[in-house]
């Protein structure tokens, strides 16, 4: 009796934050193991996929690396790096490259537009970066409060050559750049693994005349299935010198993810 007690309590955990079982990609959530994952993020002209190899519980409890090629419609890149994911942080930190298609490097201003990103020019643009990144997410009360801190420390430009950083949606230059996020989540049916609230965004970069841009506006977060997620972002920016566009100030971002996860090794049965 006290077996299955635990396992209905197992069950009903799962079917609150799992309520639709698998779409594509069905691997165990409740046996820390080592396990290779991967996550792939879809949106509006990009597409990110990630592989991990780690310990812990696939994409919730779980320390490893990071490999992650990076396909936007006006960049390439990949990341590598190493990452620990707890309940309620997370940690990453590594290497990042990315290198235009055909635009060059551009020239200081105090502001730019649409357009700059898209003139050709030689050498293409390209950067190395150590890129970071801290997420909190906490509970109060009703509402659960999410942070990421995102520090970009930019090597290979020159202090007189700007780049735009599509992990950012901002033009950047050396030494650094420095992405904030803050908002709320109110989950209006979390057994449908639903939440939604307002955002704010902030990138700094200090080495523009004006440094600061900022975003406010809405998230969405919806979990379909165990291994599906959608996240939309409806975040204008309010203060910015550049005026870019969606590549910068999307007024609709919808992000499709795709999470796997092997099972290299199984919970022992439990005998009756």
């Amino acid at each position: 009796m006290e077996h299955r007690a635990v396992e209905h309590r197992a069950a009903e955990h799962r079917a609150v934050e799992h309520p639709r079982s698998s779409f594509l990609f069905r691997w165990d959530t409740q046996v820390p193991r080592f396990h290779l994952s991967g996550r792939i993020d879809v949106g509006f002209l990009f597409v990110r996929p990630r592989v991990s190899v780690g310990y812990g519980l696939p994409h919730r409890l779980w320390w490893g690396a990071d490999l992650v090629p990076i396909l936007s419609g006006g960049q390439w890149g990949v990341y590598a790096g190493i990452r620990y994911q707890g309940r309620r942080a997370g940690f990453r930190t590594g290497a990042l490259y990315s290198s235009s298609f055909v635009s060059g490097y551009l020239v200081p201003q105090s502001n730019y537009d649409a357009r700059d990103l898209s003139l050709r020019g030689q050498p293409r643009a390209k950067f190395f970066a150590s890129d970071s990144e801290l997420s909190v997410a906490l509970p109060l009360g009703p509402v659960e409060l999410f942070s990421e801190t995102q520090p970009l420390l930019l090597v290979g430009p020159r202090s007189s050559e700007y780049v735009f950083a599509e992990t950012m949606g901002a033009i950047v230059a050396p030494p650094f750049a420095l992405r904030q996020q803050l908002g709320l989540l109110f989950g209006s049916a979390p057994q449908l693994g639903i939440s939604w609230g307002p955002a704010v965004e902030a990138v700094y970069v200090p080495a523009r005349s004006d440094p600061m841009i900022l975003r406010v506006g809405l998230t969405l977060r919806m979990r379909l299935y165990q291994d599906v997620l959608l996240h939309t972002n409806l975040l204008p920016a309010v203060v910015s010198p550049d005026n870019l566009g969606r590549a910068a100030s999307p007024w609709l971002t919808v992000n499709v993810r795709f999470l796997w996860a092997t099972n290299w090794s199984r919970a022992p049965k439990t005998v009756e």
